[in-house]
C-alpha cells in the first residue's frame, strides 16, 4: 500500500485484515509446523491453581523438586507421580551398578555373536562376584 505510513490514522485492524489473502492454506502438515505436538482436548490444561509459600517451604519445594519446574514438580506431586530417586546413601552403588550393567550387556552381545572365548568367561565370572559384592553393600554388609 504506497503512500500509507505505519502511523496513519485512516488504517485500522479492520482494514489491515480485509487486504490479506483469505485462501491461504492452513499449516496441518506435522513437517511444516514448530514446537510441541499439541494435547488432546482432554488432555489440554486449562484449570489454574495458585499456591502461596513462605520462604522456608519454598526453599523446600526447590530442594525437593530437582530439575523440574515448580508447577510440573507440585502436579506430579499431587497426583503421585513422582519419579523414583535413589538415596543419597546409595547413589554410588547405584553408578556402579550402572556400569556392571553396561559391563554385562557388552559380554552378552560379544557371546551372541559367537566371539566368546575363554577371557569372556572369566570377565563374566568376575561381574558376577562384583555384581555379589554390591548387593552385599547395598545391603550394608561389609566384604
Amino acid at each position: 500500500m504506497p503512500g500509507l505510513t505505519p502511523l496513519d490514522p485512516a488504517l485500522s485492524l479492520r482494514s489491515i485484515a480485509m487486504l490479506l489473502p483469505t485462501d491461504a492454506p492452513a499449516v496441518t502438515d506435522r513437517a511444516a509446523r514448530r514446537g510441541p505436538v499439541p494435547l488432546s482436548a482432554a488432555d489440554r490444561r486449562g484449570h489454574c491453581v495458585s499456591v502461596r509459600l513462605n520462604g522456608r517451604e519454598l526453599a523446600q519445594l526447590d530442594t525437593q523438586r530437582g530439575q523440574f519446574q515448580r508447577g510440573e514438580w507440585l502436579r506430579m506431586a499431587a497426583l503421585d507421580q513422582l519419579p523414583p530417586t535413589v538415596p543419597e546413601a546409595n547413589v554410588h552403588a547405584w553408578a556402579a551398578l550402572a556400569r556392571l550393567a553396561g559391563n554385562l550387556n557388552q559380554a552378552q552381545a560379544t557371546i551372541n555373536r559367537g566371539d566368546s572365548d575363554s577371557h569372556q568367561v572369566e570377565l563374566l565370572e568376575d561381574l558376577r562376584a562384583a555384581v555379589d559384592t554390591l548387593r552385599r553393600e547395598l545391603v550394608g554388609v561389609k566384604s
